[in-house]
């Protein structure tokens, strides 16, 4: 299977998202995984939705089935969270 990681970016006082841009598209999940881990802390996954007072992004997952994309759940498998030292 095909997958592609699409982020869109919103403005505050902007109606509409920006076009979707492609971060990722592969079949290697292993590959993605290696390119964006993800983490079962949140705030160390690249490929979270993420709000600040002066922009949201957006991430959405598709997987090409048939001649078309579907949105899907993010296919990366949760790794366990990694201690961050405080020094």
């Amino acid at each position: 299977m095909v997958y592609r990681v699409l982020e869109q970016i919103t403005v505050p006082g902007e109606s509409n998202r920006s076009d979707p841009r492609v971060l990722w598209e592969g079949s290697n999940i292993r590959e993605l995984c290696q390119r964006y881990p993800r983490s079962s802390d949140t705030r160390m996954d690249d490929l979270r939705n993420f709000s600040c007072g002066d922009f949201d992004k957006w991430i959405s997952f598709e997987v090409m089935r048939g001649n078309q994309w579907e949105t899907c759940d993010d296919p990366r498998p949760i790794e366990p969270a990694r201690r961050k030292s405080r020094w």
